[in-house]
Order: C-alpha cells, then sequence, then structure tokens
C-alpha cells in the first residue's frame, strides 16, 4: 500500500489553527484529511464523504461533538417537488415513479421511505426508494399512481415531500443513542442503558430493559418516548428527568422559569403544581390536566434544578420501573421544585411501578432549608389495570427544616379516564414525618444525642443521657 492510500479521515473542529495542524500532519503521513469546521456541516457531508475514522472536537460552535456521533443516521429532509412521473422504464409502468426535486437526491436515500404530501400538508402515501439515477431522481415503489405537480389533479397532487426510516427492530446497546433529524419508524424499540432517544423516534412498540436509563439528546429537560403501541418499562428500569428541569442558582446561575413567572429568590424553595416553601418562594404555573414545562429550581446560592419532564403517549403502558422527575434537593438553601409526567393513552396503563414528580426536601439538618413545592402529574387513558394513582404516584412537596414539621406546598395528580367528563384532581400533601423518625434516621451525631431524643427513650429502659444504640 503506497503512502496515499493509507485512508481518509475526517477532521470536526473549529479552531483554525488545530485544525490547519491537524491538515498538515495527517497529509505528512499520507492520509487524505477532510476538514469540516462546524458540527451541522460534518452531518451534512459525513455520509456522502465516507472518511475511514472522525476525529471529533467535543465543543463546537453549533452542537456538541457527542451530538455529531449520536446522529447514527444521514438527513434526508423534506421539500417541495418538480415532478413525479410514472416510470416508463427501469421500473414497472403505472407502479413505480420516478421523483424529482429542485436538487438532486443523493445515495442516503436508498432504502430510505418518502411521505407525499398534497398542498395542505395531508399524507397521500409513503413508497420506499429503490433506485437513483445519474440525474438526481428517485424511483419510488409503488407510487405510479399517484399524481404530481402540475398534473391536473388540484389538490389531490403531491407537492412536497419527506424523509423517513423505516426498521422492524432497533435495538440500542450500552450508551448509544439514536437521534435523527428525520423521522425514524420501528416495529420495536428496545433500550438497554443510558441511550439518547431522540424526539423524532416513532417505534410501534418500546422495551426499556431492566437497568436502561434513557436520556433527551444533548442534555434536554424533557424526554419523549411516543409510541403507537405499547411501552414497557421493565422492574429496575426508569425515565428519570430528575434535577433536569429548570436552573436553581447552584454556581452562579440566574434562577431557570417560564416567561412572566417570578422564580424563587433568597433561599426559597422553587415552585410549579405546588409552592415552595420560605418567603422567596417562587410562583405555581402550567397546565393542571396538559402540564408540559420543568419545576423551579430553589432560590439558594446552591440551589439545584427542578425536575425536568418526561412525556409518553402510546396505545398501553405497562409500568413496573420507574417514571421520575423530582425536584433536585439541598441543604441551608432553597430546594427544587418537582417537575412534569404527562402520560397520554388510547388504552390502559398497567403494572406495580411507579411515578414521581414530589418537591426536594430542604435537606432536614441542623443549618435550615426551604423545600420545593410538588411538580405535576397527568394521566390520561382509558382505564387502569392493576394500577392505582393514589398509592403508585408521588407528587408531594419537599420536607421543611422547621419544627413542628412542615411539607412545602404538594402539586398536582389529573387522572381523565373513559366516561368522565372532566377528570380527576388529587391534591396529596402527604404526611410530614416526625421530627423523632428524622432523628433516628439522620446521620447527624449532635442531632442524635440532643435531649428530645434522651427524653423519649426514657421509659423503655434506657437512662437520660445514655447514647444511641
Amino acid at each position: 500500500m503506497s503512502l496515499r492510500e493509507r485512508g481518509r479521515i475526517g477532521i470536526i473542529e473549529d479552531n483554525t489553527t488545530m485544525g490547519d495542524s491537524l491538515v498538515q500532519r495527517l497529509e505528512l503521513e499520507g492520509y487524505t484529511p477532510l476538514w469540516w469546521q462546524t458540527g451541522q456541516e460534518a452531518l451534512e457531508k459525513l455520509f456522502t464523504a465516507r472518511p475511514d475514522l472522525v476525529v471529533c472536537d467535543i465543543v463546537l460552535p453549533d452542537i456538541s461533538g457527542e451530538e455529531v456521533f449520536l446522529r447514527a443516521l444521514p438527513r434526508l429532509g423534506s421539500g417541495a417537488l418538480t415532478a413525479l412521473a410514472p416510470a416508463a422504464a427501469g421500473g414497472t409502468p403505472a407502479v413505480d415513479a420516478w421523483v424529482s426535486a429542485a436538487a438532486a437526491f443523493t445515495p442516503e436515500w436508498l432504502g430510505a421511505w418518502m411521505d407525499l404530501l398534497d398542498a395542505s400538508g395531508n399524507l397521500l402515501g409513503a413508497f420506499q426508494a429503490t433506485q437513483l439515477d445519474a440525474g438526481g431522481r428517485l424511483l419510488l415503489a409503488g407510487a405510479g399512481g399517484v399524481p404530481g405537480p402540475g398534473s391536473g389533479s388540484g389538490s389531490a397532487a403531491a407537492v412536497s415531500y419527506r424523509g423517513e426510516f423505516r426498521f422492524d427492530h432497533v435495538q440500542l446497546l450500552h450508551a448509544a443513542g439514536l437521534t435523527a433529524q428525520d423521522p425514524v419508524v420501528a416495529s420495536t424499540l428496545v433500550v438497554t442503558g443510558a441511550n439518547v432517544l431522540g424526539s423524532l423516534l416513532r417505534p410501534v412498540d418500546v422495551d426499556v430493559r431492566p437497568g436502561a436509563a434513557p436520556v433527551p439528546p444533548s442534555g434536554g429537560s424533557e424526554l419523549d418516548v411516543i409510541a403507537s403501541g405499547t411501552i414497557t418499562i421493565e422492574a429496575g428500569a426508569k425515565l428519570d428527568m430528575s434535577a433536569k428541569g429548570y436552573a436553581g442558582t447552584f454556581g452562579g446561575n440566574p434562577v431557570g422559569g417560564p416567561p412572566g413567572v417570578a422564580p424563587a429568590h433568597g433561599s426559597g424553595g422553587g415552585s410549579h403544581g405546588g409552592a415552595g416553601s420560605g418567603a422567596g418562594a417562587g410562583e405555581i404555573y402550567d397546565s393542571v390536566s396538559q402540564p408540559a414545562l420543568p419545576g423551579g429550581g430553589g432560590g439558594g446560592s446552591f440551589s439545584p434544578p427542578g425536575g425536568g419532564v418526561v412525556h409518553l403517549e402510546a396505545a398501553n403502558l405497562v409500568l413496573a420501573g420507574q417514571i421520575l422527575a423530582d425536584g433536585g434537593t439541598v441543604c441551608n438553601n432553597g430546594a427544587a421544585a418537582g417537575g412534569t409526567v404527562f402520560v397520554g393513552l388510547s388504552g390502559t396503563l398497567s403494572g406495580a411501578g411507579t411515578i414521581s414528580a414530589a418537591g426536594a426536601a430542604g435537606c432536614g439538618n441542623a443549618y435550615g432549608g426551604n423545600g420545593g413545592g410538588g411538580g405535576r402529574v397527568a394521566l390520561l387513558a382509558q382505564g387502569f389495570s392493576g394500577f392505582n394513582p393514589a398509592t403508585q404516584v408521588q407528587a408531594a412537596g419537599g420536607l421543611v427544616d422547621s419544627n413542628p414539621r412542615q411539607m412545602a406546598a404538594a402539586g398536582t395528580l389529573f387522572t381523565k379516564l373513559a366516561g368522565q367528563t372532566y377528570g380527576s384532581l388529587r391534591v396529596d400533601a402527604g404526611s410530614p414525618p416526625s421530627l423523632m423518625m428524622r432523628l433516628r434516621t439522620s446521620s447527624v451525631a449532635s442531632a442524635a444525642r440532643n435531649s428530645l431524643f434522651n427524653r423519649s427513650m426514657i421509659g423503655r429502659g434506657v437512662p437520660a443521657g445514655a447514647s444511641r444504640p
């Protein structure tokens, strides 16, 4: 093998000095470097350039280097059609059709699917691309009967397209993720780890295996899982968006929140469905029946973010694991509010798993702390089968470090089942643990030895002043 045959290496690097240096060094070593300075430019050219190896910077000006590698599927895109003609050659007449657009189609389309849309955006059909000619036209199997632009068919004619990927089975292993800029349709999606799930995945069934904890792309605040069949969250699996919501003031960040809503300040607890505790608590916000926003962060200088959003849509949900959107907890500051869990089903919700969008406790130690308000949970389904929201769903406020023990304001649980006109609302503040229980479970030695604990042992054969067993 000669030096000039050593291979093609893609470089994704926005720093010109570093990029120039890498290009020069690779050329000296006999490689062919391909240099892109943004993540988007790399995504547009990676699948046509097909380098043997890619070296990518993590910090890029548009998207992260991690996001580049998570997009395992090329971009197909959408646009206007210029022609759609029944195949006169290279296919069966009146069955297949050649489609053209302003720009030539590329090999990434082969095997993918194309949705043909009318002028109102209505879907006329989905067809697989089977051939690509030298002029950049795609042959769509079975599209010969669809009238194209300029055919005189009026509103029934196809005038635009959009790309789509279809698979029988998609399995994400280890920490692999799958995001795409086009819809991805699959019969089954199996999630096994901390996999990144893009919002355009459209499986029929989803199976979240034990130990799996999928996350949204680029550290987002909302995890969407949308299926046309059944979502199964197995025992030991979880959808966890806790502390992924609006920012608290930890690290000097400004407190986040929706526009027009006063966030927490001072050491007040964050709010969402319920108000946080303390004089600086934020305002409550968001829809009760269709919540969609994260929870508010705490107002103290070390306060963490509120809970994020878990959004599920399917025919059925089998829940044996956990769905979590709890607020972040902290000591000596305002804790964060619970986030949102929205479940929309055309069928049933079943299983022994749990759902929580609770506010975080204000630590409850000797230094004080305000609790975060409860979040919002909405469950819309035809019915529940072996699932009891009263015992399996939590949206309470967090514990406040006070005597007597108190809780920040509870969030909301909204349910609407078949036959109900308006749905049901449940607000459960929970029962704050007693000071004695907090002391028994505290790891602070001084609290375990205080006089209240000693007095509680008198009459049980333990003399006053004795150390805790």
